[in-house]
């Protein structure tokens, strides 16, 4: 059984979802929550995730071309994942592809039982092999700098597969020693 729980930001629902097999998170880590919500929702994700539980988080987008929206989605994904976590997000049709699904950022290097282990220079940061996810769901912008040179990574494209059921789209990197996080944002970085 992996009920639909939302989005796990009743802060009344004391429901141990951790004797099912997982669960279905519906509209996960939206921008618009409050950051206490965030970080509630957040961590009951990752209690699930670090008990080996199905995670699938999934959310609505208007468009394919909201892009910064879908940087924010894919980011906090990548914040919780574990070995059975998933992720869809989707425009009116459930048959879209993103290329940023396509991103290798290999093994997590840096895993967590409380988001509060993931704070960072003001935000919040997961190690991968290959690079690092950056997440910022407060309501001010924060500014960053690495210790060496990184790759933004940025979606052109995607939505709707075409009429052969080919997925659309492809990812540009530019590269950064700095960022401005902007309020309720994310960004995916490449080593």
């Amino acid at each position: 059984v992996i009920p639909n729980v939302g989005a796990l930001v009743t802060s009344w629902d004391n429901t141990d979802y951790s004797v099912s097999a997982g669960a279905f998170l519906e509209q996960f880590a939206e921008p618009e929550f409050d950051p206490n919500d965030w970080v509630s929702a957040t961590n009951q994700t990752l209690d699930l995730v670090r008990k080996d539980r199905i995670v699938i988080l999934q959310n609505y987008l208007k468009s394919p071309a909201e892009i910064a929206r879908r940087k924010y989605l894919l980011a906090n994904y990548l914040l919780v994942k574990g070995r059975r976590t998933y992720l869809a997000y989707f425009a009116g049709n459930t048959m879209d592809w993103y290329p940023e699904w396509e991103l290798n950022l290999g093994a997590p290097r840096t895993s967590a039982s409380s988001v509060k282990e993931l704070l960072w220079q003001g935000i919040y940061r997961r190690e991968f092999a290959n690079g690092v996810v950056l997440v910022n769901p407060t309501g001010r912008a924060v500014d960053v700098t690495f210790d060496t040179p990184l790759k933004r990574v940025d979606p052109v494209g995607g939505g709707p597969l075409d009429a052969r059921g080919r997925p659309q789209g492809s990812l540009t990197t530019v590269p950064v020693t700095s960022l401005v996080l902007q309020a309720k944002s994310a960004e995916v970085l490449l080593r």
